[in-house]
């Protein structure tokens, strides 16, 4: 094959070649491209060279040609950037969102969201979720996702294998983020295994900033389920959920399954919620710091139930509750539902020698036991202290 066969027309202009290479421009820089990768300052044309160039110039025009051709397809990843801080990775499609999850490599960079995208296509466990906790090791995300007040519809997710589920499975580090991310009709189940939320299963010292969830449901039942996140020991702030349902084991939260010792600032639940133990319409269990929030909608569960927090046990400040209602389920000889107001916050505070039941060698909880029961003929009623 002789050179004029591939190369229709070369120009170079200042530092830029352009290739018409079978009908098609492809344009590259070779102040990046080539003098930054071979050492060669590039050849000066005044004009176009076309069908016949002379033999000694076919093999540089063949390193050019090969270097912009090849060079820029395997320098491209997801929509463009380079995943640095003043330069993120852009996402515009569904299929680049789910690239995230298969690379781990890239799970301490800068992300944007650039488009609406949808995720219905992904059923199942075909969505690859972002940082894991499991059999293959510790890996969580440490990196920055900006969603840029855009849209992500239809994350579905549908395992009883595996825990740390949400958009984001596990997320870590000080340094690390999720911000301006709107999630429409999520559908989550994750069967018994603990840490599910929609946008993060687990966040570890991490921050969740100006994000919402609307419509759609979380389901489990195992601990700490919750319809923004599972469990955080980070910052959650000016975060919501709106019309979703979530339902769960222990530590089940409209917002946060459970509030690990992080903070929630400026918040808010429209949620329904059912639980088995400590159902909050915020956060099922608190052992951090909640302010400026609120929650309406139902809570029911067997035991532990409030409007905002089911069991507390730390700083509740400036914060109210307008639930539809708060349920008590019967529990043993009892059959039928009994439906009590246990207060406008909470349930009841966990105090310091509540047994914990759960195992998690990283994150012991403190010990304790409810303090008082009340035995009425209708039911039994836990007593706040």
């Amino acid at each position: 094959m002789t050179q004029a066969s591939i190369i229709d027309i070369i120009i170079f202009h200042k530092r830029s070649l352009s290739l018409f290479f079978k009908g098609e421009q492809k344009k590259c820089n070779l102040s990046k491209h080539f003098i930054g990768r071979v050492g060669l300052a590039p050849p000066f044309f005044p004009q176009p060279l076309t069908r016949k160039p002379s033999s000694k110039l076919t093999i540089p025009l063949l390193i050019l040609l090969a270097i912009c051709v090849f060079g820029r397809e395997a320098e491209a990843k997801y929509g463009g950037g380079s995943g640095e801080p003043n330069d993120p990775y852009l996402i515009y499609t569904a299929e680049q969102m789910n690239e995230i999850g298969a690379d781990s490599n890239n799970w301490d960079k800068h992300f944007k969201l650039m488009a609406a995208i949808d995720l219905s296509s992904y059923t199942g466990t075909s969505f690859n979720i972002i940082g894991y906790n499991d059999w293959r090791g510790n890996k969580p995300f440490r990196g920055v996702f900006n969603g840029n007040d855009k849209k992500i519809s239809n994350f579905t997710y549908n395992s009883t294998g595996r825990g740390y589920i949400g958009l984001f499975g596990y997320v870590y580090g000080e340094n690390s983020e999720i911000k301006d991310l709107r999630l429409m009709n999520p559908d989550v189940t994750a069967g018994s295994q603990q840490y599910v939320g929609s946008v993060v299963g687990l966040l570890d010292g991490g921050t969740i900033t100006s994000c919402y969830v609307q419509g759609g449901s979380v389901s489990g039942t195992g601990w700490t389920t919750g319809g923004l996140v599972g469990s955080s020991s980070g910052t959650i702030k000016n975060c919501h959920v709106e019309n979703i349902s979530i339902s769960g084991g222990n530590d089940t939260g409209g917002l946060v399954g459970e509030n690990f010792y992080g903070t929630i600032t400026s918040c808010y639940s429209q949620a329904n919620v059912s639980g088995s133990s400590s159902a909050g319409g915020l956060a099922g269990y608190n052992l951090g710091i909640i302010s400026n929030c609120y929650s309406t909608g139902s809570v029911s569960a067997d035991e532990g139930v409030g409007g905002l927090v089911g069991y507390n046990d730390a700083t509740i400040t400036s914060c109210y509750a307008a639930p539809l209602q708060e349920t008590i389920r019967s529990a043993g000889w009892l059959e039928k539902t009994m439906k009590v107001r246990l207060g406008i916050l909470s349930g009841i505070p966990k105090p310091a020698d509540r047994q914990a039941v759960k195992a998690e060698p990283a994150r012991q909880r403190p010990k304790c036991k409810p303090r008082a029961l009340l035995l009425m003929p209708a039911g039994i009623l836990w007593l706040r202290a």
